[in-house]
């Protein structure tokens, strides 16, 4: 089905015919165009598999953006469609705050406003059953609700979505866009005379602002981790040690993004960020290491990594922050000399206030603990057809693409 409907708009982009590539079909055309030049239909197959799911109900979200427990931990529309999977390892509470993108302490108020008690696999409300009683809701916030609800149509001057302004529908103009901008000019029918004063409207109001000096060292410092992601195509590691290096990019092409505590893919809006343990794995996976299972710092350190002893530090290289208690308590990846990524948050930043994946390249404490990425343990869980990095489908070219993924998913 996914083959036929892009066969379909690649025949449409060919003749000329103007059509919407925002969400998953941007990707599919760059990925099947790429699959017909090279006759190598791996990526495309791969992303099939994690793009697409027609699994079981569980936790579902109802037309006016509240909750019913469906027995298990993904969220799915009122239709029985996936909207946002749960892969980690956690309990209800758990599941129900990374599917929605809020904090633990934040889905544990709601089931408790909600008056449910969890007993023997199940939720009850003063003795009845939870689940797929609708009856029984979970309330969300308004932020949950502007999250996950469908936009309306738009035929006056104010959105009927919480009376919120158009910024952020033509904001999707400009972002998307400029296939875009004949089916946003239809919808925006009567607010503005031409397709020219949308998209002055949007440049007006997005654009022409003032950065401040936290805008700017944030994109001095994306600046940065650009230019040492392309020193290390000439690192002699690159020859050696190339998987580590590799990695060692992944890291620095977050930098600048969302740190988001829980999160595992960057490029999924529902997730918006990623956490420490969260960045190495994703980066892992663009590298076609498909692990078994989403896994804490200190569990990926122990499972992934061996510690380095002779006081050596490569590209790709991890450094572990302990506690008193010989806790790991959070990880960086190591550029060079000092320099390393740092996701940086904790558990109070959720997707709505979220932290910042940043460069550091103050002192590097001698009192560190460095560990090298664990290659033959790595190796066991290697899908060259989902290998992003290897030279069938650049980077650079895959975060792009990726971005406009609506569903993406870390599988």
């Amino acid at each position: 089905a996914v083959l036929a409907h892009t066969a379909m708009a690649e025949r449409m982009k060919n003749d000329g015919l103007t059509f919407s590539t925002v969400g998953n079909l941007g990707l599919e055309l760059q990925l099947y165009e790429y699959a017909q030049k090279t006759g190598n239909w791996g990526i495309f197959d791969s992303y099939t598999d994690q793009a697409y799911d027609s699994s079981g109900d569980y936790w579902k979200l109802t037309a006016d953006g509240n909750i019913i427990f469906d027995g298990s931990k993904n969220l799915y529309d009122k239709d029985g469609n996936l909207i946002k999977e749960y892969t980690g390892s956690g309990g209800y509470t758990d599941s129900l705050a990374n599917v929605l993108g809020i904090s633990y302490d934040a889905a544990d108020d709601m089931l408790k406003k909600a008056d449910l008690t969890y007993n023997n696999g199940t939720f009850t409300k003063k003795g009845v059953d939870a689940k797929n009683n609708d009856d029984i809701v979970i309330k969300t916030s308004d932020a949950v609700k502007e999250r996950f609800m469908q936009p309306v149509q738009v035929t006056t001057g104010t959105s009927q979505r919480s009376g919120k302004s158009l910024i952020s529908l033509a904001q999707n103009v400009w972002n998307g866009l400029k296939n875009e901008a004949d089916n946003v000019y239809n919808k925006l029918s009567g607010l503005f005379n031409t397709k020219k004063d949308v998209l002055e409207s949007v440049t007006t109001q997005i654009f022409i602002q003032e950065e401040t000096p936290e805008q700017i060292a944030k994109r001095n410092e994306v600046k940065q981790a650009k230019e040492l992601k392309q020193a290390l195509e000439t690192n002699p590691r690159m020859i050696t040690n190339a998987a580590e290096t590799r990695f060692a990019q992944t890291q620095l092409a977050l930098v600048g993004g969302a740190y988001v505590y829980g999160g595992e893919n960057p490029n999924n809006p529902l997730e918006g960020g990623t956490d420490c343990s969260g960045a190495v794995q994703f980066g892992l996976f663009t590298q076609g290491y498909i692990l078994p299972e989403r896994m804490t710092a200190a569990s990926f350190i122990n499972t992934y990594t061996t510690k380095v002893t002779d006081g050596s530090i490569y590209p790709g290289d991890i450094r572990a922050l302990i506690d008193a208690k010989g806790k790991i308590t959070h990880i960086q990846t190591l550029i060079g000399g000092n320099i390393r990524v740092n996701p940086s948050g904790d558990k109070k930043n959720d997707i709505d206030n979220p932290g910042v994946i940043n460069l550091i390249t103050s002192q590097l404490p001698s009192s560190s603990a460095i560990y090298r990425l664990d290659m033959e343990a790595l190796n066991k869980y290697y899908d060259p057809s989902r290998d992003i990095t290897s030279g069938k489908l650049s980077l650079d070219q895959f975060y792009s693409a990726s971005r406009l993924i609506a569903q993406y998913r870390f599988k």
